[in-house]
């Protein structure tokens, strides 16, 4: 015996603006704190050389002077219900010193910082779910009444 049960998705009204600016934020979040602790998707950042440690008068990668060491590290694009998408960039300033730092280059090792880490990806994904779930809980209770 077979069952078969369609569910048309097409009557969810899913608006997920609200969870793509709290999924924007923690990436954001979990970038600046790889960069303040020298590590990032567990893996400890290469230490400065000795000779950038002289320069510079500390040890730690990335943020010690310059452009890392912006307050204003990431440039936001926040979704709105009409529209569903939200952006993360390095702040302008940073664009290039900070994928210098994230591929390396001849001269520096790659420090990679920018992107998701494991933890921060399954944090998004249990709020997206949730708020799907939720959803569709909605739309089923909706159908039966």
């Amino acid at each position: 015996m077979k069952v078969t049960r369609n569910f048309d998705l097409s009557k969810i009204k899913l608006d997920l603006h609200r969870e793509l600016n709290q999924g924007i934020d923690i990436v954001g979040k979990n970038i600046e704190e790889g960069i303040d602790n020298g590590q990032q998707f567990q893996q400890v950042f290469a230490p400065n050389k000795p000779a950038t440690i002289k320069r510079k008068g500390s040890t730690k990668p990335l943020i010690d002077t310059g452009l890392m060491k912006d307050e204003s590290r990431m440039q936001k694009t926040k979704a709105t219900t009409a529209k569903q998408e939200a952006t993360l960039l390095p702040n302008p300033k940073r664009v290039s010193i900070s994928f210098w730092n994230d591929d390396g280059t001849p001269t520096i090792p790659a420090r990679e910082h920018w992107g998701i880490s494991i933890r921060a990806d399954d944090k998004i994904d249990k709020m997206i779910d949730k708020k799907i779930g939720k959803q569709i809980d909605r739309s089923r209770r909706a159908r039966i009444a």
